[in-house]
């Protein structure tokens, strides 16, 4: 079994998921806590051209998702989300659009901009 850690081997597993659909790509995984970014493009856009909120608890349910995967053994559990809900204070027209987590139950907060940072 690969480490649940390796983000090639994570990245590989979103082939043909939502999460390729909509450009999410992991970019740090360690226990407790995954950093993931999504492009603010065509994909991830609503009519009036700013980022749609169904994109944002997409992202947020892959992260978490992503997270859970790392501290099982996959070969004998399985994880899934059971609730998601959020609050948009804000809006963005940014390009690209970060998430990472905290701890279980996921904790989860958005940044926008380019260093991941809050």
């Amino acid at each position: 079994m690969e480490s649940n850690y390796n983000i090639e081997y994570l990245n590989s597993r979103c082939k043909n998921t939502m999460m390729e659909h909509l450009g999410i790509e992991i970019i740090e995984a360690s226990e407790g806590r995954v950093v993931c970014k999504m492009p603010i493009d065509e994909r991830t856009i609503q009519p009036l051209k700013r980022l749609h909120g169904g994109a944002t608890m997409a992202l947020a349910e892959s992260v978490g998702s992503v997270g859970s995967y790392c501290l099982i053994d996959p070969e004998k559990e399985a994880s899934f989300g059971v609730e998601i809900n959020g609050s948009h204070v804000r809006t963005t027209t940014e390009t690209r659009f970060w998430y990472w987590n905290n701890y279980l139950p996921w904790e989860k907060h958005a940044c926008l901009g380019h260093s991941g940072r809050r």
